[in-house]
Order: structure tokens, then C-alpha cells, then sequence
């Protein structure tokens, strides 16, 4: 009679337990905070970036990405730029999802710096539109994000939750 009584009891926690550790097997596991490295990212030169998929503001953005032992993305020069728009695009896509990249101008309103302090040359990287311009934002956008869709350059709210690209030396 005991058994009959502990079967009926423990046949159902079996159950639930089977089907506790059937959902974390088909889970998809949790984001890993901190970017690391650069296995699934795209080299470039003496570079790699990563996409993360986490909606962070610029300085957090940032912080993670040092934390993971890089920085926030800096492409210089044209072959860089293309690159990071193709990877951004595939990475993030399909649609517009935009990701914060290393540069402000949060110290000298118009004057675009990389995190690490150089300036930003001049280029085409800017979305250009007649009614919307940019850099258009003023005192209250000072923070880049790229645009993944067409890898063009934006500056928006460095409050702002966005998608991010870490930098790592290769």
C-alpha cells in the first residue's frame, strides 16, 4: 500500500520535472551581458565587430562593450564603413534597426569625435535627405547610432535604447 501511495505522487513529479527540463532544453538561453571576442562578428583589417542585439543607451552600450574588452565601433576610412554596413545589414536585418557606434559630438557641439578622441573626417557617411539632414539634432542628439539598413550615420538621444556594435582589436 505504500508504494501505491508514493507511485501515485512520485509519477507526477517525475512528469513535472520532465517537462521542466524539456522547456529549458527548447529555451533559447539567455542573453550573455557582456559582448566577448569576436567568434561571430566580422573581421576588417586589425578589426572585428559585433552586433549585439540588446537595447541599451549609449553609455551603457559602451560600458558593456569595455567590459568584453573592446569598445564601441570606430570605422575609419571607406573600407571599414562599407564593411560594417554590410555586416550590420546582415546582422540585423531585415528592416532598420539602429545601433550605436563610438562617435559623439557631446564636447563641442558639431565637432563629431571617435571614443578614443579623434575626429571624425568628414565623408558621406551622414543620411542625407533634404528635409532631414543630419547631423541635425542640436544640443539634444549627440550620439551616433548607424542606420542597418543602409549603414548610413545618424545622431539621436544618447538616452535612447538601441541595438549596439562592439570594436575588438584582431
Amino acid at each position: 500500500m505504500g508504494r501505491m501511495g508514493l507511485g501515485g505522487g512520485f509519477g507526477e513529479k517525475v512528469g513535472e520535472w520532465l517537462l521542466f527540463l524539456t522547456s529549458l532544453l527548447l529555451s533559447p538561453p539567455p542573453p550573455d551581458e557582456t559582448p566577448k571576442g569576436c567568434a561571430k562578428g566580422r573581421r576588417v583589417n586589425a578589426k572585428c565587430f559585433l552586433g549585439v542585439k540588446s537595447f541599451e543607451t549609449f553609455e551603457d552600450s559602451a560600458r558593456l562593450c569595455g567590459a568584453g574588452g573592446g569598445h564601441l565601433a570606430m570605422p575609419r576610412g571607406v573600407t571599414e564603413a562599407e564593411a560594417l554596413a554590410a555586416y550590420t545589414k546582415s546582422f540585423f536585418g531585415p528592416g532598420n534597426w539602429p545601433a550605436w557606434i563610438g562617435v559623439t559630438d557631446r564636447h563641442s557641439e558639431g565637432v563629431y569625435v571617435f571614443q578614443d578622441g579623434v575626429r571624425v573626417a568628414p565623408g558621406d557617411q551622414w543620411y542625407r535627405h533634404p528635409q532631414l539632414g543630419q547631423p541635425n539634432g542640436g544640443a539634444q542628439e549627440n550620439c551616433v547610432a548607424l542606420s542597418t539598413d543602409d549603414g548610413k550615420w545618424w545622431d539621436k538621444d544618447c538616452g535612447r535604447r538601441m541595438y549596439f556594435i562592439c570594436e575588438y582589436e584582431y
